[in-house]
């Protein structure tokens, strides 16, 4: 154990930046477009953690906590892992869904009796299993991937360390080059044994120059007439104006959470020349994390304005001195919050009005669009199966 310590007081997270390189494993794999690696810098402190041996029960277990767990669930021989709970909110739940925070895979069905407390140090740490894109690779006529392509990747990969090239990035994913002992790097390699094809793919921007846009603002979900969305309520006290989120979005945001403060903790302040209407930038909260934000009022001129929580639809007040420019790759990401308004004839439905507490789940159906924050989308809310 302090030896693990000694490794986390002496941990450095690597800013991964375009245009960088990188030794790394690949840990797991969903298809050429979706799969995790974990930097190789980073094998000593996962072979200490493995051996960890716990011995503090936590003294609760609910959705998104962090806790160290048995991997392989042998007893004595049992390797041990960080990992954030998932659809197991319920107390008296004896099974749990858990996200190896550096494997990049679930584990389900994890037994209570073999989880442990995590402590502090080590849950402030981010994941490190990196979620990655294969760059100039696509799937064979545009289809899903077969599994044919998905299993020449995984042998083309093999169980070595590779040299990944960053060549663009999104906010919850490196879209990257891979090359290992194979003679071509493994994009290539794939599209000339007939496993794939070449091409820019969402990642053509960077092969273009570099523009940086004068005026900073936040993107908004791409949402379409007629749509159906699965959400759950962030915000908001009246059916006519509340805010929801896809639930896939927020738990892809849960599980950026702390990664979002960390690269936010090696910003600058904000500078009052930037203290202004609209500016985007991160904000401090109670916890000590930080979210991302955008100033609607000022209340005192270079000190005190009324925020925005662009994922969270909520205003409050905040100061300057919490205050910090956002991580560029934080901009890119589509606001989670999606700005609603139901149906009138809905917004006469008392029952209706029981669905705005917080993290309640229903269906919305997407009647009229909206603009951003400033006007809402027109919905229609559908109760899940066995809600009445």
């Amino acid at each position: 154990m302090e030896e693990l310590e000694l490794l986390i007081n002496n941990f450095d997270i690597t800013k991964f930046d375009i245009k960088t390189d990188h030794w790394v494993h690949v840990v797991h794999i969903i298809n050429p477009h979706n799969f995790y690696v974990r930097p190789t810098k980073y094998n000593a402190f996962i072979q200490k953690l493995e051996l960890i041996k716990p011995t503090i029960k936590p003294s609760s277990v609910s959705e998104h906590d962090f806790v160290i767990y048995n991997m392989d669930q042998k007893g004595q021989e049992a390797k041990y892992a960080r990992g954030k709970i998932f659809n197991g909110s319920n107390e008296n739940c004896d099974k749990f869904n858990i996200f190896a925070l550096d494997y990049g895979y679930f584990h389900r069905s994890v037994p209570k009796e073999h989880l442990w407390q995590c402590n502090q140090n080590l849950s402030k740490i981010p994941p490190l299993a990196l979620f990655c894109q294969l760059a100039n690779c696509a799937a064979l006529g545009g289809n899903d991937w077969s599994e044919e392509s998905i299993d020449a990747f995984k042998y083309y990969v093999k169980n070595e360390r590779a040299r990944m090239i960053i060549i663009d990035k999104t906010f919850d994913k490196l879209v990257v080059e891979l090359i290992n002992s194979n003679p071509s790097d493994i994009a290539t390699l794939m599209a000339l044994t007939g496993y794939s094809t070449l091409g820019y793919v969402h990642n053509a921007i960077s092969r273009m120059p570099t523009i940086v846009p004068e005026k900073l603002y936040f993107k908004f979900k791409n949402i379409n007439i007629n749509e159906m969305l699965h959400v759950r309520v962030q915000s908001g006290r009246s059916l006519n104006a509340f805010y929801v989120a896809e639930v896939n979005d927020y738990q892809n945001y849960i599980t950026e959470y702390d990664t979002i403060t960390y690269y936010t903790k090696k910003e600058p302040k904000l500078i009052k020349e930037k203290f202004k209407l609209n500016t985007p930038m991160c904000i401090k909260n109670d916890l000590g994390k930080y979210e991302r934000a955008i100033i609607k009022d000022i209340i005192v001129p270079e000190t005190k304005a009324i925020v925005k929580l662009v994922d969270w639809g909520k205003e409050e007040q905040g100061h300057i001195a919490n205050m910090k420019q956002i991580p560029q790759q934080y901009l890119k990401l589509p606001v989670v919050a999606i700005y609603c308004s139901a149906e009138e004839k809905q917004v006469w439905d008392n029952s209706l009005y029981r669905f705005l507490c917080p993290g309640f789940e229903f269906l919305i159906q997407i009647k009229q669009l909206g603009k951003g924050f400033e006007s809402p989308n027109i919905v229609k809310i559908i109760p899940l199966h066995g809600t009445s």
